[in-house]
């Protein structure tokens, strides 16, 4: 689950070294915007707001498009 201080940052490239990071990083930590505790970096693939997000786009989140599709369907006009 998202909360509003989530950032997500993609750049043009596909890989980033630590040292081109770290001084993002450090303005965040500085401005007390990111508690590095609870901070995780460099994750190939996550889940945002229903979608997972890799190197190859954005992609529907499977685990929600399944709940969707096994919802019952409606008998009356009170389900709907």
């Amino acid at each position: 689950m998202p909360y509003l201080d989530d950032v997500c940052v993609k750049g043009p490239k596909t890989t980033y070294d630590e040292e081109e990071i770290e001084p993002g990083i450090r303005r965040y930590v500085a401005e007390h915007l990111s508690n590095m505790d609870q901070s995780d970096f460099c994750y190939a693939s996550m889940i945002v707001v229903g979608y997972r997000i890799n190197r190859n786009g954005r992609h529907l989140d499977m685990k929600k498009v399944k709940k969707i599709l096994t919802w019952p369907k409606p008998i009356n006009q009170k389900d709907v």
